[in-house]
């Protein structure tokens, strides 16, 4: 069977490769193990410009990870891309950011056990 005329990934990566170099990018650990939780997905529709509407369909891979070195230094400066650089935030402090939807679902399981973690709306 052909793809022509359909729209492929042109590079496939596994989703674990993926996570340890996106991982060393934005926070400079290399050392980490993670496992996959759970994928999600939603789509928007967003005013690209003026008279162009656009769908967005985004879709996060969601992974338990563990640090491997206890004294690993995280990279705190961004990388003039899409990086503002990594902050160890504690758990009880994500509720007076502002949050992905990714974050936030993640978050209802600390929110049941925590209480003081609430997300304010």
């Amino acid at each position: 069977m052909g793809f022509t005329g359909r729209l492929d990934r042109v590079r496939r990566r596994e989703p674990e490769h993926t996570l340890q170099r996106e991982f060393l990018e934005e926070t400079g650990l290399a050392s980490i193990k993670g496992s996959i939780r759970t994928a999600v997905s939603y789509t928007i529709v967003y005013q690209y410009e003026v008279n162009q509407m656009e769908e967005l369909h985004h879709i996060g891979i969601i992974y338990d990870v563990e640090q491997l070195e206890n004294q690993a230094a995280i990279q705190t400066d961004g990388d003039g891309q899409d990086s503002l650089g990594a902050k160890w935030i504690p758990i009880d402090a994500l509720g007076l950011l502002p949050l992905t939807p990714f974050v936030e679902m993640m978050m209802e399981p600390e929110l049941e056990t925590n209480p003081e973690a609430g997300i304010e709306g």
